[in-house]
Order: C-alpha cells, then structure tokens, then sequence
C-alpha cells in the first residue's frame, strides 16, 4: 500500500508542476501581465483558465451585474487587486458617455463577488483633492468628506480603492458628516 501511494503521489508531480504558472485565484482567474496583447487581452485584464468561467475576461473600467440584480459596478482592475464600483443610477450612468448599457457583462454572483467593493471616490474637478466615502441608498446616498490622509489610512482605506468620478456622480450624493 505503501509503495501504490508513493507511486501515485509521483505521478500527481507532473500535473500540479504544469499548472498556471501566474497563479489562479478560487475561481481560476487571474490578471494578465505578460504578453498579454499576443493572448488577446489587455494588460493587467483579469481572466479565467479554468472552471465554469474558462475564458471569461474582464477588463479594466468593464460594467459588470450579477444576474438579476439592477445594480451595475465599474471595474478597476490595479496591480493584483480587483475593484468595482456601484453606478449609483441611471442618471448618473448616462452622465458618463463613454458608457454605455449595451455593455454591462452579467456574470453569476460568485464573480462579482470576487472584486472587492470600493466605496472611495475623488471627483474630477480641477483643484479639488477631496477624497469621500460614499453610503449608497438605492439611487441616492450620502458622501462623507475624509479630511486627511492620515484620517483615510486610520481607517485602514486603500489609495488603489480611489476611484475618480465625474461632478454628476459626486453630486447626486448628499453631503454628509466629514471624516476626521
């Protein structure tokens, strides 16, 4: 017996020594850093190898839903993190028009999921370096100012997690209280 599991062990070596060698997550995903355009993706895409989602890409700034939900995500893609957004509504989808919904992936919930959600944005005003907080209520919500960088990081917030929107986003949020 000791012998066949010695045996079968050596031959499983081959198998494992020819998996990814960029490292796949739960899922069988991964970003794309090598080569990428010569594979058909985008650099830093995130993509799928193996499982029910072999094939699946999912790009910087893609528009993502689970299936049967309404709500709709950016997806920013940043070294090996992964991000999304929640498009606050219809309204302020259509105030960004390189948008548009023909284009939103729906993917199964497992999938979205697997992106962390950033609720961090600092709108595209010039002159304004105010980083806020959002607090979503179905079309409406509240932005809360964080005053300092020192503040952002007591909190244990990732500058990657910042995403920059347009005034329309930011102002369809209520001011709420600052974040000292």
């Amino acid at each position: 017996m000791e012998k066949f599991i010695l045996i079968f062990s050596l031959l499983l070596i081959p198998f494992f020594t020819l998996a990814h060698s960029g490292g796949t997550d739960e899922l069988g995903g991964h970003h794309c850093w090598t080569d990428c355009e010569a594979k058909g993706y985008k650099t830093g895409a995130f993509h799928y190898h193996s499982g029910p989602y072999s094939g699946l890409v999912i790009e910087d700034g893609a528009l993502v839903r689970a299936k049967g939900d309404i709500d709709v995500y950016i997806v920013k893609n940043i070294g090996n993190k992964k991000f999304k957004r929640l498009v606050l509504s219809p309204h302020v989808f259509e105030s960004y028009g390189h948008l548009r919904w023909e284009d939103v992936m729906d993917l199964d919930q497992v999938v979205v999921d697997s992106f962390a959600t950033s609720d961090l944005v600092r709108a595209t005003v010039a002159g304004d370096p105010r980083v806020y907080q959002l607090y979503p209520q179905g079309d409406t919500g509240e932005k809360r100012w964080i005053t300092t960088g020192e503040a952002f990081e007591r909190l244990g917030h990732d500058w990657d997690a910042v995403y920059t929107i347009n005034e329309t986003d930011r102002d369809a949020y209520a001011e709420g209280t600052v974040i000292e």
